[in-house]
């Protein structure tokens, strides 16, 4: 029985980015008909599925005297820390019972720590939908001398970015090469002082099995204020077993845990049906690694944040596996680094 039978040189740098130039191709033609209809930016992210800034009155539970109480009491039986800030979760109705869902907004929660930084940047931006969206939540008068920059591996996607910016003719949109095992940070280095940067990731670290432990130093060497926000499923790498067989390349174990999960081929007929609880957060996490395992994504972000020198960085905010982005074996994690100042 193969079950790993798609883990092939997806997971090498050189067919990752074969794989988004191809995609961000098609896409880049996509985005060329858009423009044609002479349509706004906002309209054309929306058309694209590419506009979602997250809900309105987030905290409404937490307001309402007659809401409050059952609202806790529902987040308690998920166990959801109703005092955690920032919290991703909100009371709600699922199937006909009281359940808990994801209210969480990468782009809000960016939109917030803006302050009076004067550049934005996303690394593995693709073609910059991220970018986009947070220009339209901030507005031109909070966009004003604010500096946009998607960093991206593949040319496709650089071009799309780029011939969505000057179509809308008001963003200070740039698109630079880079690649997260060799980042060169050199188009930063030429930019007005004081340099106070806001840098994101946002499943991009994910396509990449080892980033260079050089990203976060080099970054703050040359930044004068720096804030640095990622949004990567890696929560998996929490747990010190998972983490050890998958850097020892186990497909044995991965293989067993696959089973323990209950996935199999289409075509394995009457297997076992597994006994693991599903609903539990152990069942998550194992997906989690296991899907890690079979695509080759990324096993070393945790270690690098949690080897960052405490001299140099605070680690501000975690949220552990708080969203699935549509792929329950891929859920988000949130890791908020604040550079310390220098000297």
């Amino acid at each position: 029985m193969r079950m790993l039978e798609h883990r092939t040189a997806k997971g090498t740098g050189e067919a990752v980015k074969a794989s988004y130039e191809t995609a961000w191709e098609r896409t880049r033609a996509r985005i060329d008909r858009e423009i044609a209809t002479g349509d706004s930016l906002f309209s054309i992210l929306a058309r694209m599925n590419r506009l979602a800034l997250g809900d309105h009155e987030v905290d409404f539970w937490r307001k309402q005297p007659g809401v409050a109480p059952l609202a806790r009491r529902v987040l308690d039986a998920w166990d959801v820390d109703v005092d955690e800030r920032p919290s991703p979760y909100i009371p709600a109705v699922i199937n006909g019972r009281y359940g808990v869902r994801t209210a969480f907004s990468p782009m809000r929660y960016l939109a917030e720590r803006i302050g009076d930084a004067n550049v934005v940047v996303e690394f593995g931006s693709g073609w910059s939908a991220n970018l986009f969206q947070l220009y339209l939540l901030l507005g031109n008068q909070r966009s004003e001398g604010l500096k946009y920059i998607g960093a991206e591996y593949t040319e496709a996607g650089r071009g799309g970015g780029s011939v969505l910016a000057a179509h809308d003719g008001r963003i200070d949109y740039t698109a630079v090469p880079f690649d997260w095992t060799q980042p060169d940070l050199s188009f930063l280095a030429d930019l007005p002082r004081p340099l106070k940067v806001v840098a994101f990731s946002h499943h991009s670290i994910e396509q990449v099995e080892r980033i260079s432990e050089e990203f976060h130093p080099g970054l703050r060497a040359i930044a004068d204020e720096l804030t640095v926000v990622h949004f990567e499923p890696v929560g998996w790498q929490r747990d010190a077993e998972l983490l050890e067989r998958r850097v020892a390349d186990d497909a044995d174990y991965y293989r067993r845990l696959a089973h323990d999960l209950g996935m199999y081929p289409k075509r394995v007929r009457n297997a076992p049906r597994s006994d693991l609880d599903i609903t539990t957060v152990e069942a998550q996490v194992r997906g989690a690694a296991w899907w890690s395992f079979t695509r080759r994504y990324n096993i070393n972000l945790l270690e690098i944040v949690d080897g960052l020198r405490p001299r140099d960085w605070e680690v501000e905010d975690v949220l552990f596996d708080y969203d699935s982005l549509r792929n329950p074996l891929n859920p988000s994690t949130l890791l908020t680094l604040q550079a310390k100042p220098k000297g």
